[in-house]
């Protein structure tokens, strides 16, 4: 997450956060539809194995789809899976099926990339075991050709401990949506040493393993499991490219001391090989929009904005506010461990999306809602003339329930102030945002789940913003 903004969740005394999961949390799984329970999804008698885990499908393309289960076995050797899909719920009309080995060596986690699937089409699948049959999950195959719409769920960051997943209801309950698309931070894990967190590399190597054994992923490159960015196209309407910035290139985020780095132009999110994929992406001229999922905020966060070239020494405002804010060039920095602390990287980023148009950049990471224009420089008194015109715009979707900023709803207006380009900021609600797209407009709609802490949630709609085709920035519907 963003510990130096967001402060750190409550822990058990002597216990530190770990980021085991954050790193692997970059793939940004896309899943057609959340999972969905039908037909009996029950035990049958005399199981030999159980489902408990439920199951789950993801990274869709126009014929094929993940689908994902885990099995409980009675004992722990290999256990035969067989699956199927069909195009209606009782399973009358099953179009391909299988079998599979839940493996003890993959914690007996079962996925398959099932293919010879018809576009834009919704499907219906389901696992069976030793007399167990699992719920029914829905999923759906991305459009081809001409595309009138598509609508996106977009969630991020859910901790257990924090309150109850209120929003994944109401999203599955929703039958209007081409997918889910998850930003990470998908389970939280601590340490019990509070010195240290344990050697990275182990860390690291056991969460991409963790990644993907249990999450319904396709294995973009095997002999490297960093390489988890992808792209998935929508017909003629919608190119989503979803970003790794945490594991394969991610420069070590600077520290109080250090503010001049952050405009070193050797400090990356992404290398050269994933930047070049990326560019390649966003110039295909076969979409109309080019949505980009990604980690951490793209856009400035000032406590207080000057222009990007202008340095602002202030040693008493250090000393006042402690390690919370990083004075460097542009102003009093919030967070170093989001683009702010990588501009030269975030500047090339720009520049392509200034070629290209049409940007619309979906972040999680942050526990709260922000809707701004993406401009080089936002900061200076004459706007536009000298900082530049919009290139793109962001929409940070909130927490399904980890801590925001509740303390500091009132300072909304304040920092919209401090930071022009921003055009909405939540920091307390928990909930979900509804991506709507069509030819002429990209529509974010905030949806808000009234308690995290109650199994049984309503919603309301809380903000909707959108941007105009050509236009690269936000207006207020």
């Amino acid at each position: 997450m963003a510990p130096s903004l967001m402060g750190k969740p409550q822990q058990r005394p002597g216990v530190s956060r770990r980021d085991l999961l954050r790193g692997a949390a970059g793939a940004l799984a896309v899943t057609p539809w959340l999972i969905a329970c039908g037909g009996d999804g029950g035990q049958a008698p005399g199981s030999g194995a159980m489902f408990s885990h439920g199951v789950a499908s993801a990274d869709p393309l126009a014929d094929r789809v993940i689908p994902w289960t885990h099995v409980t076995p009675v004992d722990y050797g290999p256990m035969p899976v067989d699956w199927q899909i069909a195009t209606d719920v009782d399973f009358d009309a099953v179009v391909a099926e299988g079998s599979a080995i839940a493996e003890p060596a993959r914690d007996h986690t079962v996925k398959m990339d099932a293919t010879g699937l018809t576009p834009d089409t919704v499907y219906y699948y389901r696992f069976l075991a030793a007399g167990t049959r699992s719920a029914t999950g829905r999923t759906r195959t991305l459009p081809v050709g001409d595309t009138e719409g598509v609508r996106l769920a977009a969630v991020s960051c859910a901790s257990l401990p924090h309150g109850f997943f209120s929003a994944y209801r109401r999203i599955a309950e929703r039958d209007d949506l081409n997918a889910v698309v998850h930003f990470g931070d998908y389970i939280y894990e601590y340490g019990n040493d509070p010195a240290t967190e344990g050697d990275w590399p182990l860390r690291r190597d056991a969460g991409l393993q963790d990644y993907y054994e249990w999450m319904p992923i396709r294995v973009t490159d095997p002999a490297d499991r960093r390489v988890a960015y992808r792209r998935f196209r929508f017909g003629d309407l919608v190119g989503l490219s979803m970003l790794e910035t945490r594991l394969l290139a991610r420069s070590e985020p600077v520290g109080q001391a250090d503010a001049g780095d952050i405009n070193d132009p050797a400090r990356q999110l992404l290398d050269d090989a994933q930047f070049d994929w990326l560019r390649a992406g966003l110039q295909d001229s076969r979409t109309r929009w080019r949505l980009l999922g990604q980690q951490v905020m793209m856009g400035q966060l000032r406590l207080a904005g000057l222009p990007e070239l202008m340095q602002l020494p202030l040693p008493e405002l250090d000393r006042l506010l402690g390690q919370v804010p990083l004075v460097g060039t542009g102003g009093v920095l919030l967070n170093p461990d989001q683009w702010d602390g990588y501009r030269a990287a975030r500047q090339r980023l720009f520049e392509l999306f200034a070629e290209t148009g049409n940007v619309v950049v979906l972040t999680g990471d942050i526990h709260t809602s922000w809707a701004m224009d993406l401009q080089p420089d936002p900061f200076p008194i004459t706007g536009d003339l000298f900082g530049g015109p919009p290139v793109g715009v962001e929409f940070v979707v909130p927490s399904i329930t980890s801590p925001g900023l509740p303390q500091l709803q009132p300072a909304r207006q304040l920092i919209r102030v401090n930071n022009p380009h921003i055009r909405y900021v939540d920091l307390a609600e928990h909930g979900y945002v509804i991506v709507d797209v069509d030819a002429q407009r990209v529509e974010a709609q905030w949806w808000y789940v009234d308690d995290i802490l109650g199994l049984a949630s309503g919603e309301r709609l809380g903000a909707t913003i959108h941007t105009e085709h050509g236009t690269n920035r936000l207006a207020t519907a």
